[in-house]
């Protein structure tokens, strides 16, 4: 796999290895500085100011060059370019697009060709003309989905941005001034690597400038940061280091308070079968006659009776699979997740679960002395707890707040109070207090 400096924004999508979810290292999200489509002896890039509202997910571009003409009137075509990486893949496009000139939005238009070697690169043209002396003002906006690279000792994602201003040697002379901010939207700087290191830092956002800038690859920008780590997920009760345990080959990872899980888990966890259809890069989940349609980088997912948000962007991830989010995916074929911040564990019960557990007749009648003679302390505890936690009732105690979250029937109540409770609960805990104290004065 060959690296092609072609694109002043390039996203990298390092890892994606194709095994039927991916093609060959096709990129996500690629872009750069304007460059001549062939050399231009009189075009001076005057200056060039670049601003990048980075978020998780995404990246939203704004680039302003000051060019000036030198020699006689002349008329330059204008690239601004998508690249790829090695294989015959065409990388995803940008999400937007948008082109001004003097301040007046002009007509671009997309085109294909190949470097030397065997990256795919997508051109956005333009023809700009120049008096004798003149200058203009050139502007791109554009949107586009992060590229992401396994990170196997943090069991995670990290993803990449990448501004290569290297591609701006390719006008007459050096560029006046150079000054590219990047502006994190749900990051902290803290939390972000940044090369090269000499750049300024404010609480939300990190400035480079230069002077007179004869630029190389030793300028090029790059940005990373992690997607997260492990997540604690448990499917019906089962999870790291249960009996029955057998893991889930990549992730689960959590992020935030949400899980990605590959698409093939969260398919078998619901009882689903699962297609995917590589040209249009969506993965379809399929039971008892409803379909869910997920898109990588698209944040609702498609049904039979519908759209639905996800919360999350799916994405390709460890060797080529789909990453999706699992709550709103498992939900909709009749799953329940839940979080618990506590803890920051997930649960998901299954709609098999959901179907075959059954109270116990208990909960609904008043118990006897002698159903309960004979218990443990802890067996005692354990039922008056159930009593409080049928009603919702959230515990302190990680232990007990994890054996009901992993029951298919426990809904936390933040709202919780004692008023909930029934006559028939109120009885059956004094009843269970006072077998308590009899066991604690038993010798």
């Amino acid at each position: 796999m060959r690296r092609h400096v072609l694109a002043t924004v390039l996203l990298l999508a390092g890892g994606l290895v194709a095994q039927g979810w991916a093609d060959d290292a096709a990129m996500s999200g690629i872009g750069g500085t304007v460059k001549p489509m062939k050399s231009h002896p009189s075009i001076v890039m005057e200056s060039e100011r670049v601003v990048v509202r980075l978020t998780r997910e995404k990246a939203k571009v704004d680039c302003t060059f000051v060019f000036r003409n030198t020699g006689k009137a002349t008329e330059v075509t204008m690239g601004f370019p998508e690249s790829g990486w090695g294989g015959d893949s065409e990388p995803d496009s940008f999400e937007e697009f948008q082109a001004w000139v003097d301040g007046k939005p002009v007509a671009v238009k997309r085109v294909t060709g190949r470097d030397v070697e065997d990256g795919y690169q997508l051109w956005w043209t333009k023809t700009v003309a120049f008096d004798a002396g003149q200058t203009r003002t050139v502007r791109n906006i554009y949107r586009s989905g992060l590229g992401a690279s396994v990170v196997a000792f943090a069991g995670g994602l990290e993803s990449h941005f990448e501004y290569v201003l290297s591609t701006g040697a390719s006008w007459k002379g050096k560029i006046g001034s150079v000054e590219v901010t990047v502006e994190l939207i749900g990051l902290a700087v803290e939390d972000v690597n940044f090369t090269p290191k000499r750049y300024t830092r404010g609480p939300r956002q990190v400035t480079w400038r230069w002077q007179n800038l004869e630029p190389t690859e030793k300028h090029d920008i790059g940005i990373s940061f992690g997607q997260g780590g492990d997540a604690l997920l448990y499917v019906d009760g089962v999870g790291p280091g249960d009996e029955g345990y057998e893991g889930y080959g990549w992730g689960p990872r959590l992020e935030g308070k949400r899980v990605f899980a590959l698409a093939e888990n969260v398919a078998a966890w619901v009882g689903a079968s699962l297609s995917w259809d590589a040209r249009a890069k969506t993965a379809t989940l399929s039971y008892l006659g409803r379909r869910v349609t997920v898109t990588v980088g698209k944040r609702t997912a498609s049904t039979n009776e519908g759209a639905f948000p996800l919360g999350g962007t799916p994405r390709l991830a460890g060797e080529g699979h789909l990453e999706i989010p699992v709550q709103a995916v498992a939900e909709a074929f009749g799953a329940a997740v839940r979080f618990d911040p506590l803890t920051e564990r997930t649960y998901l019960h299954t709609p098999k679960e959901l179907t075959t557990t059954r109270r116990p007749d208990w909960l609904y009648r008043q118990l006897t002395e002698k159903e309960l003679k004979g218990k443990s302390a802890e067996q005692l505890q354990a039922r008056r707890n159930e009593i409080y936690a049928r009603r919702g009732r959230e515990f302190e105690n990680r232990e007990i707040r994890h054996r009901f979250y992993c029951q298919s029937w426990y809904t936390p109540n933040p709202k919780y109070s004692d008023a909930l409770l029934t006559e028939v609960d109120q009885a059956n805990l004094a009843l269970i207090r006072k077998a308590e104290k009899q066991s604690e004065a038993s010798p």
